[in-house]
């Protein structure tokens, strides 16, 4: 006879966080570091305004150095109706090879709406280390001398101190092909302006965009609502040469492409001003890739590219990398002595080769690279060879094994039960999913503490004959709390409503993600023995790939339990769950770990628990990772608990415990970092061996209430306080209360 019997508990979970906080809710929480990849093409929403202001977007942990005294100046022609002498063009910014090409003089603007000026005095604005090259080449209005054009254009590539060429009368010449090529040849940046004749493709010397070698850039129009302005020339078949930019100058009372050109050419050349060894071409595809998306999702026939933006143009583009100057392998070697050097930053070349993005640290590395100074000014180069400081202690988050709210509520949040019994064969299959975070009413992050898709089911099955043999397997939930079957009776089952990861695997794959496997033995006698096995591969690029195995025994008795395991974890490019492929990561490492837990029931109520975990690690180096030469690293961790059940009403259950999470007690590496102070142009390293014990020693204590309150529901009360959190000596205690509600319908 078969009996088929289900319950659907926790099927959906309203959880009330009344976030009692002292210090940080939890931890795990994971951080979002939108660039370490670099700053992906086309994203993002319209700004407001291409005039250089900040955006969120640059406010995260990566600056660009600053322009030195010493870097010579970029020059900037503008062949235009003459500069006049208005601030912020003064004698001082204007190049002394200025020059007319109809009879008039360069530095006196021939139009009676100054546009020269209003040119340049936009390029000043927003690039003020620029000089201005006045190239007269126009006397205002829509007459423009295609002759003077082009010996404007010669002339300004024949001077060594342009970079740049503002061409705002594009649209109204039509030079000979070969002048404009000779611009592109000698390398400079060449900004037209698409036009204002409502015409859907640009129109005169911006057609020759796609001849220039990727050197040239169409500039369209954007009004005052920040869409393109009405009379300006779209993309059209010339897309993959256009951006927009506003179309305005405060300079002037009147709107047009030809002010949204400059806006272009003053980016250039900050750009340049910044890093001068770049190319035209590079210039130009920075500026084009750092765009914000406008109109149809990517590069689209209206406004090509998308409005230029200033902040993401001084953010890293493509794998960002640490441009390391020989092998780790050479570092460390004076004996613990720190060596610091000094080196011109040659940025083209780069060692290794990093993507720092979604950093994720085991405990050892977390502590390091947050009491180390030169963690926090890195240096490193993205795929233009562009030098960035990077603050590697705020872009990284540490790998959670200590008392998390999240781990709790992912535990608590969420699952479901399906049993199956047949009495005459003597066999129980129990199911157990976990649901998908949409379906609860708690979630404020993105991503589970492990960085794994909080949207992924977890799924764990368990087996057990009337013979003793049992199994059980997990897809992204590990069956470490089930593998007993529930007619052997196990106190240390509670333990699952502490937060702490004391109490359980640790060293086991540091995440559920996965598959997860158990085959195991119950005698009658009472003692158990099995072997566990996990496989790990969330398939990021810096997550987690690890297989882990281990041998089970134990043996209870009427009021009493004792459990060992013995187990070796290995990590391909992964230390303590951190990332892998990163400027942290590692070649391989092995663990092997040893734990010993217990539990004794005082009486009916009472039970204590106990669990201790050793665990030896040795490292295999990553080719010019930051880290090498580490020492086996010793870790451990240990957690005590009382639990009473029934203490105020029938079957509720009250728990107190103290727990050390994992601790580093031995070990240490060398570092080689990259990094540089003032952004003086001048790539230093600091090399030393550091130990990875941290300077404190955190303990956590944990208190819980959990009892029903009504059919169906449970209420479960948690408070949390930590002391030195994460082993960091002088930090501030943290604290987390939490209510929960359960529900199930």
């Amino acid at each position: 006879m078969m009996q088929s019997s289900s319950r659907r508990g926790l099927a959906c979970n309203f959880v009330f966080v009344a976030s009692l906080v002292i210090g940080l809710l939890g931890t795990g929480q994971q951080i979002a570091l939108g660039v370490g990849d670099g700053i992906d093409d086309k994203v993002g929403e319209p700004s407001s305004s291409d005039s250089g202001t900040s955006e969120k977007a640059s406010a995260i942990s990566v600056a660009a150095p600053k322009p030195q005294p010493s870097t010579p100046f970029i020059g900037v022609a503008v062949l235009d109706t003459g500069v006049s002498l208005r601030l912020p063009v003064s004698p001082l910014n204007v190049m002394p090879s200025a020059v007319s090409l109809v009879g008039g003089n360069p530095l006196a603007d021939a139009s009676s709406q100054p546009h020269g000026t209003a040119v340049a005095q936009t390029i000043l604005t927003l690039s003020p280390g620029s000089k201005i090259l006045s190239v007269q080449t126009s006397t205002g209005g829509r007459s423009v001398s295609s002759s003077a054009v082009a010996q404007g254009m010669t002339h300004a590539v024949a001077d060594p101190s342009v970079r740049v060429i503002n061409h705002s009368n594009a649209a109204l010449a039509a030079i000979p092909g070969t002048t404009i090529m000779s611009a592109a040849l000698a390398g400079k940046v060449l900004v037209m302006s698409a036009g204002n004749d409502r015409s859907p493709n640009p129109v005169g010397d911006a057609v020759h965009a796609p001849n220039l070698a990727g050197r040239a850039l169409i500039v369209g129009g954007l009004g005052p609502d920040g869409q393109m302005l009405g009379f300006s020339n779209r993309a059209g078949s010339f897309a993959s040469h256009y951006v927009v930019a506003v179309g305005a100058s405060e300079f002037a009372g009147y709107w047009g492409t030809s002010f949204a050109t400059p806006r272009v050419s003053a980016l250039a050349a900050r750009i340049l001003q910044t890093w001068p060894k770049l190319k035209a071409e590079q210039v130009v595809e920075i500026i084009k890739r750092s765009a914000t998306d406008m109109g149809e999702p990517g590069v689209d026939s209206k406004f090509g590219w998308g409005q230029i933006n200033f902040a993401r143009a001084f953010q890293p583009l493509g794998p960002v990398k640490t441009p390391l100057e020989e092998s780790n392998s050479k570092a460390g070697d004076k004996n613990g002595q720190t060596e610091d050097s000094s080196t011109t930053a040659d940025t083209t070349n780069s060692g290794g080769g990093f993507d720092t993005r979604r950093l994720k640290v085991g405990g050892a590395v977390d502590h390091l690279i947050r009491t180390n100074p030169y963690f926090s000014k890195i240096q490193v180069v993205d795929q233009y060879g562009r030098n960035f400081r990077m603050d590697l202690a705020a872009r990284s988050v540490r790998r959670d094994s200590v008392t998390s709210v999240d781990s709790l509520f992912s535990r608590l949040a969420g699952h479901a039960t399906e049993s199956i019994t047949d009495d005459a064969g003597g066999f129980q299959l129990t199911t157990r999913y976990r649901l998908p975070d949409g379906f609860t009413l708690w979630k404020d992050h993105a991503e589970d503490a492990d960085g794994s898709d909080p949207d992924e089911v977890g799924l764990s099955v368990h087996g057990i004959s009337r013979g003793g043999q049992l199994f059980a397997f997990g897809l992204n939930s590990r069956p470490e709390d089930h593998w007993l079957p529930v007619t052997w009776e196990s106190r240390d089952q509670f333990a699952q409503f502490f937060g702490s990861e004391a109490f359980r695997a640790p060293w086991m794959g540091y995440t559920e993600q996965g598959l997860h496997s158990k085959l195991g033995y119950v005698s009658s006698e009472g003692w158990h023995t099995g072997l566990a096995f996990s496989s790990v591969d969330d398939g990021i690029r810096h997550g987690s790939r690890s297989d882990s195995g281990a041998l089970y025994f134990g043996q209870q008795g009427s009021n009493w339990a004792v459990k060992g395991r013995v187990g070796l974890l290995l990590e391909d490019g992964n230390l303590q769950g951190g990332s892998a492929d990163g400027a942290l990561s590692v070649e391989s490492s092995e663990t092997v770990s040893g734990n010993l837990a217990a539990w004794l029931a005082l009486n009916t109520d009472w039970t204590l628990l106990g669990s201790y975990t050793e665990g030896a690690t040795s490292v295999a180096d990553r080719g010019n990772s930051l880290l090498a030469n580490f020492s086996t690293l010793h870790s451990n961790t240990w957690a005590v608990g009382l639990i009473r059940r029934n203490i105020m009403r029938q079957q509720d259950t009250v728990g107190f415990s103290v727990a050390q999470p994992m601790r580093t007690r031995s070990g240490s590496v060398s570092v080689n970092l990259p990094y540089s102070d003032d952004y003086d142009g001048v790539l230093r390293y600091y090399r030393k061996r550091v130990s990875l014990v941290p300077s404190g020693r955190e303990n956590a204590l944990e208190f819980f209430y959990r009892t029903s309150v009504g059919r169906g529901s449970v209420l479960t009360g948690y408070l949390a306080h930590r002391l030195q959190p994460d082993h960091m000596a002088g930090s501030t205690s943290q604290s987390s209360l939490v209510l929960a509600l359960q529900g199930s319908f």
